[in-house]
């Protein structure tokens, strides 16, 4: 019951934070992959303090709907105060974790990450497209965290693209609970996905222009640009489980779409023969 009530399937999500070390050429370096293990498993805590809040303050609108009506608090099988102490205690544990790791800058922006969730939760989630900006920036402050905590510099380049592939997440997650949503039915499902496809032009472009730079093929060789195929491949393979409506949470597209997950493996073990072998 716990390990649903944390959504531990979304801790692929805090990942992220070891995207700088791995584009900076030093995921093998164990001091550095050390200490992002820590910072990971402190992000982990935030996700699933932050996870059982959400779950409380959309408890009543989730006994409405047909794909959250079986989550745990929804359907009864725990109760609300439980929740709260499980919460407060993950909270507290990761407060204390955090002056273990003893870093500043990684403390202020877990208690960024913290705040920005509770106002998500209470305001910015009924405010459409606003609430997929500051989705997004949940994604950034993991990025951002991976570079703080080896000390590197940030790479705008990674961001770009992160931000714009998150952000093509975030729409294909509206557009899949469309029939469910209370916020977004202003729009017509046409409308979402005329974003998704605006999007995914803008993202193609970039990273094509990311791939073909004089500062990536410095850095990473012009074979770096073999990683467009399966990263195109992974896009078109995203909005063909969007448009079947296979998956209703994003995270279960990543964890049971077989071309999905065999994309993700090839792109970064494309990446890596490229940035730390040739």
């Amino acid at each position: 019951m716990f390990i649903h009530l944390i959504r531990y399937k979304h801790t692929l999500k805090n990942l992220i934070i070891f995207v700088p070390l791995f584009f900076s050429k030093n995921i093998l370096i164990f001091n550095d992959f050390l200490n992002l293990i820590l910072y990971f498993i402190s992000f982990c805590l935030a996700s699933f303090s932050i996870y059982i809040m959400n779950d409380l303050f959309d408890i009543n609108q989730d006994k409405q709907n047909p794909q959250k009506k079986d989550r745990i608090l929804a359907s009864g099988k725990l109760n609300k105060n439980t929740a709260v102490f499980i919460a407060i205690s993950l909270f507290a544990i990761n407060i204390f974790f955090l002056y273990f790791i003893n870093n500043i800058h990684f403390s202020i922006l877990i208690l960024i990450y913290y705040s920005l969730n509770l106002i998500y939760s209470t305001i910015i989630k009924k405010i459409i497209f606003l609430d997929i900006l500051l989705l997004c920036l949940f994604y950034i402050i993991r990025l951002i965290s991976g570079h703080l905590a080896i000390n590197l510099d940030i790479s705008f380049d990674i961001v770009i693209i992160l931000f714009i592939s998150v952000s093509i997440i975030g729409f294909g997650k509206r557009y899949s609970d469309f029939e469910y949503s209370i916020y977004y039915n202003k729009l017509t499902k046409l409308n979402i996905l005329n974003v998704i496809y605006t999007l995914t032009f803008i993202l193609i472009c970039y990273y094509i222009y990311f791939s073909f730079s004089d500062r990536t093929i410095v850095k990473y060789g012009s074979d770096f640009q073999f990683t467009l195929l399966p990263f195109i491949f992974g896009l078109l393979m995203y909005f063909l489980a969007l448009k079947l409506n296979k998956f209703r949470d994003p995270i279960d597209i990543f964890t049971k779409d077989f071309k999905i997950i065999i994309s993700c493996l090839l792109y970064f073990l494309i990446c890596f023969i490229t940035v730390y072998i040739f």
